[in-house]
């Protein structure tokens, strides 16, 4: 499902949502917010009901991540993959998943690794992202040294290198 939030109002939301059904088979859900500076709405019962019910297993955040999002995307009983795009990695933390893509992003390492601690995160993929240590951007191989202790697989991946989550089809933008 994509929703261009910027063409979407309140009413128009609940009612879509209040009508679909989640399916059954597993699901990938790409919120882009990219863009976006209004508040989000997210608080109807239909919104949460919808993704509580649904099988969503892939989740890409594109844009930055409110925490009225993280607690509504954390409602999802089975994420197994989460991706977040252009965006800043704060103290909002989702629970419930396994994999973790940052994709050009920003954010601190003691961040990351609360982050990587509280949802037990077993793959770390980290691409063409900026990475700070005390405001300080350091390099892919001082964050490795940072965070290899509470993660088993990392990878960092650069521009010359596809973006990890191509294959995501629906996520993917050309």
């Amino acid at each position: 499902m994509k929703l261009d939030w910027q063409h979407f109002d309140k009413t128009e939301l609940k009612t879509l949502l209040r009508w679909l059904a989640p399916p059954p088979a597993l699901c990938q859900f790409s919120l882009d917010l990219s863009g976006y500076d209004g508040e989000m709405c997210f608080g109807h019962f239909a919104t949460k009901a919808f993704l509580e019910g649904s099988n969503i297993t892939m989740i890409h955040v594109a844009g930055m991540l409110s925490k009225e999002t993280a607690d509504l995307l954390a409602s999802c009983q089975n994420i197994r993959d989460l991706a977040l795009e252009n965006s800043v990695l704060t103290e909002t933390i989702l629970a419930n998943f396994e994999n973790l893509y940052l994709i050009k992003s920003s954010f601190e390492v003691h961040t990351l690794r609360r982050l990587i601690q509280a949802n037990s995160v077993q793959q770390l993929t980290i691409y063409c992202s900026i990475i700070k240590h005390n405001d300080v951007i350091i390099s892919p191989n001082q964050a490795l040294d940072l965070i290899s202790d509470i993660c088993p697989n990392i990878s960092v991946l650069g521009e010359s290198d596809p973006n990890p989550i191509a294959g995501w089809e629906v996520f993917w933008h050309e």
